[in-house]
């Protein structure tokens, strides 16, 4: 119990905002995974064509 009082209000589950945060973080995060994605496929389809010509 003592650990939860000496947690910052503002980092606890049950704090006003968290789930807002917890879900603007987490699109945050699928965005850069979507990004390393796709810079992923560009060099896949340039060794593909650097093969190919």
């Amino acid at each position: 119990m003592a650990a939860i009082k000496a947690m910052p209000a503002e980092q606890r589950l049950n704090s006003p905002g968290f789930v807002d945060r917890y879900k603007s973080a987490a699109a945050a995060y699928q965005d850069q995974l979507e990004t390393k994605r796709r810079e992923r496929d560009k060099r896949k389809r340039r060794q593909v064509l650097k093969a190919v010509s």
